[in-house]
Parts: C-alpha cells; structure tokens; sequence
C-alpha cells in the first residue's frame, strides 16, 4: 500500500471515530493527525536526520503543541521539532458537512493562523480534507440538500492560493495539501437518508461492515493549481515538505 492510498484508509478511521464518539471528544482527531504525523517522521527518518521530534494528538499523547505567533500562542495540530526547539507545524481541517455555508470561514481563518505563526518566522503548511460531495443539514439536522465541490464556488480561492509568493505574503501556508474525497454512491444516492442520524448512521454501517471504500475524486485536474496546491497527493506533499526544511538547512 503506497502513502496515498494509507492515507484514503487513515481517513476513514477518522471518520469512523468521529461517528462513534462524542462530539466534544479529541478522539476523531488522533487517528489522522497520528497518522500525519508518523508518515512524515518516518520521511524525515529515512535521510537519518537525528534529534527531530513530532507532536500531535495521537495513542500515546493527549496534548497538542504550542507555537508562539507573533500575534498569540496557537496550538497545532501537528509540530516539528529539531533539538527540542518548534521550526515548523502542519494545521488539518476535515469538513463532513455544510461546507458551503462556512467556506470562506475556513478559508479565512486558515489565512489567519498561518500569518500568525509565519510572522514569527516558523514554516507553516496546511491540510484540507473536503468530500466531493457532502451533506447540507438545516437546523435541527434536517437534511436539505447535497452540495457538490465546484470550481468556480469552492476552488476558485485555492487555485489564487496556489500562485502566491510565499516569501512576500505571510498569510499563504509554504504548501497546502487538498484532499478532495468521493463517498460511495450508495450514501450519497440514498434517498433513505433525510437527517444527521441516519446519514451517521448509514456511513457506520458500511465502516462496520468493512464496505466503506474511500477514493480520490476525479472531477478537477491538479493542473488548476500552481506550485503551492497539492491536489489529492499526499506523497508529493511529504517529500516536498521535507524537501522545504532541507533547503532553509533547518535539519542540519
């Protein structure tokens, strides 16, 4: 299994403990920033890279780390450390539902965190995890509609994103990985699910039964994006992390 279909199954484990746990619990973050977090430590091994360590929330640590921003102290999803001393962090958002109505929400606030820590002069890169298509739950949890991700409404920020100048805008992340995940038809085309339960209830049913198979969406072209917009390559954004620390001599 290469790192880009480990990390489709790494999601689905997080979205198997998001159904089943309670809504105010970390739990459903641990499988994925974990996971993150092991995937690029063992890059950072394979060049023999001593003294480096990694924080997130995973099994074995129920705390995040923190980075003094220039602006406030922002605990990350996931932080590198090299002797001890913070040089970079990863931030990850995974939207399930109603990702319309708070797009630009997210967006701004990804600009946000990361002008705060990249003004303090830490590397900072982004993690978006987003269904190609996805609930829309009126209050109360109804299910009004499916939201498809479209260029023009969804994309058009990221791909202005993706040809920024890093060095002149401090609020664009170093590099921003766009996951964009299809749902099994049979969830996404089941008139049976009317609400939040049953769309929950419908997604734990195929994890249970180990029917749930996570696939990258086909719909846009990596080509859309510039240099600093990974779509759907997981990999590729590792290796060109790492490569990103070694150029700024950060791992010497």
């Amino acid at each position: 299994m290469n790192l880009n279909e480990k990390f489709l199954r790494t999601i689905e484990v997080s979205l198997q403990k998001f159904l089943i746990s309670d809504p105010r619990s970390n739990e459903k973050l641990k499988p994925l920033h974990g996971g993150i977090k092991s995937d690029l430590f063992n890059k950072i091994q394979q060049l023999n890279i001593k003294n480096i360590n990694l924080i997130s929330l995973d099994n074995t640590n129920s705390s995040e780390d923190i980075i003094h921003g220039r602006y406030y102290d922002k605990t990350v999803d996931i932080s590198i450390r090299k002797d001890n001393i913070i040089i970079g962090g990863v931030g990850v958002k995974f939207v399930m539902n109603n990702y319309k109505q708070n797009a630009n929400n997210y967006f701004e606030n990804m600009l946000g965190e990361t002008a705060n820590i990249r003004s303090a002069g830490i590397p900072y890169f982004q993690v978006l995890i987003l269904f190609e298509k996805m609930p829309y739950f009126k209050k109360g949890g109804i299910l009004s509609k499916w939201e498809e991700i479209s260029l023009n409404t969804h994309l058009k920020k990221y791909i202005k994103l993706s040809h920024d100048n890093i060095e002149r805008f401090y609020h664009t992340p170093i590099l921003t990985l766009l996951s964009i995940v299809s749902l099994p038809q049979e969830i996404t085309e089941d008139h049976t699910i009317i609400d939040k339960n049953t769309f929950n209830e419908k997604l734990l049913m195929l994890i249970n039964s180990n029917k749930l198979k996570l696939n990258y969406s086909s719909k846009f072209s990596s080509d859309i994006f510039s240099d600093n917009v990974i779509l759907n390559n997981y990999e590729v954004f590792l290796d060109r992390l790492v490569h990103y620390f070694l150029y700024l001599g950060k791992f010497n």
